[in-house]
């Protein structure tokens, strides 16, 4: 049974691994130039209210070093404003990627990248003040070997930050099994990915003293013009309709907040 599983948790990293990969590799063929990979902190945080949200859930950065991921751009995004950011993905192109991007932004000295996968890094114990991570847990294979890895890393009283896809929202989980990459529905993410069960949050936060889940904004309407309109610049005035809706439904309905696809989940070491 162990060998089966650990057969499968070999399978899973390398579909994963392999979606990576061929990302990195597309977008490295659409950058006409490096200036496409330079990240303005103000102009980037403008646009994404989930990112805004986690840097401040962070708090003070300037001198902290911090765990990272993906292809870089928070990574240097927290390297401008004076972190030291250590960065882990699973795809190696991912890494080349993000290191393009820290020596485009003029960050490459306060950023290191490494191709492994956060279930088998030997992060040294109380290495890091901080850790941010936005989209990843709910494509790992091992949630509790990573929150575990997390925690250990983590100097007491640090925060890990996460920003991710949870299954809170029953039309939308509908949507994500039996229409999308249907009917010319586009489909998004990795065919291994998972979007996080509450069940799943609880037992990542068992290595941690302490745990918040915080709601940025309210994402629903907003697939329609990503997965149905294709964000078409024709239709552009129902794109904004549709963010119109889910913004006011964030302002006015609170209880209906915990049914947006992205969380933000704050964890804290003891």
């Amino acid at each position: 049974m162990k060998e089966n599983y650990r057969a499968k948790v070999r399978e899973r990293r390398q579909a994963e691994k392999k979606a990576f990969d061929h990302k990195a590799l597309w977008q490295n063929r659409h950058f006409k130039n490096d200036s496409q990979l330079l990240i303005k902190p103000l102009e980037f945080l403008a646009s994404r209210p989930l990112y805004k949200t986690a840097l401040k859930l962070l708090g003070k950065i300037e001198g902290k070093k911090i765990l990272g991921c993906g292809s870089g751009e928070m990574s240097v995004l927290l390297a401008e404003y004076g972190a030291l950011v250590t960065g882990y993905d699973i795809s190696q192109e991912q890494t080349k990627l993000a290191e393009q991007r820290a020596l485009v932004n003029s960050v490459a000295d306060k950023c290191t990248f490494v191709s492994s996968s956060l279930e088998d890094s030997s992060l040294a114990k109380d290495e890091f003040d901080l850790v941010f991570g936005a989209f990843i847990l709910h494509h790992v294979s091992c949630l509790e070997e990573v929150s575990q890895n997390v925690a250990r890393c983590l100097k007491v009283g640090g925060k890990a930050v996460f920003i991710e896809t949870v299954a809170s929202n029953p039309l939308l989980m509908f949507a994500r099994r039996y229409l999308a990459g249907r009917f010319g529905i586009s489909r998004f993410g990795t065919d291994t990915e998972s979007p996080l069960t509450i069940k799943q949050i609880k037992l990542f936060a068992r290595a941690f003293c302490d745990y918040r889940i915080v709601y940025a904004n309210f994402v629903f309407f907003h697939f329609i013009s990503t997965y149905l309109l294709h964000d078409r610049k024709n239709l552009k005035w129902i794109s904004t309709a549709l963010l119109a809706i889910d913004k006011w439904i964030y302002e006015h309905l609170g209880r209906l907040r915990k049914y947006t696809y992205w969380w933000i989940l704050e964890f804290t070491k003891g």
